[in-house]
């Protein structure tokens, strides 16, 4: 059986009352890395503006970057939990928008067979999170270059999902 799950569909997590860390363990013990894919990617930048930015003055340039998962499937008879991961990257110079990235990955994580949903969904959101953004990162870098602008890199990822 295959259930579609929505990104924000359980309410479940650390913080739950019922919440078994010995289950959560299991899960993560168990799980998988099965693939990372690349499957949607939208990317635009307005060179000019960057050129109206002053040489040496990039106090101008906001960058900004979100990512949220946006649904997985969960098969427990085979043990594979399938989804989706969206990360976005822009930058503006004043009030306009010079630069934006959209990915989405998709993820896969196998040796899951006949564990608990909630813990799947759980490890899913916080997993997927850490598992895609270096391929995030890596892909800003390449687009910008390929641009030909001199921005930072985006920052590692430290903070937890709980």
């Amino acid at each position: 059986m295959t259930k579609e799950v929505a990104a924000q569909s359980s309410d479940f997590s650390f913080a739950s009352e019922g919440y078994d860390a010995g289950k959560y363990d299991g899960v993560a013990r168990s799980a998988r890395l099965r693939e990372v894919r690349l499957v949607n990617s939208a990317y635009s930048a307005k060179v000019m503006s960057f050129m109206a930015v002053e040489p040496g003055d990039e106090t101008q340039l906001k960058q900004s970057y979100t990512g949220a998962p946006s649904g997985h499937s969960f098969v427990s008879e085979r043990g594979v939990a399938v989804g989706s991961y969206i990360w976005t990257a822009e930058v503006r110079a004043g009030r306009t928008k010079a630069m934006k990235l959209s990915a989405e990955y998709m993820v896969a994580y196998s040796g899951l067979k006949d564990a608990p949903e909630e813990y799947v969904e759980l490890y899913f959101k916080k997993l997927a999170r850490f598992t895609t953004y270096p391929y995030f990162r890596a892909h800003f870098a390449m687009q910008v270059a390929a641009s030909g602008l001199m921005l930072a890199p985006l920052p590692s990822l430290t903070d937890r999902v709980d």
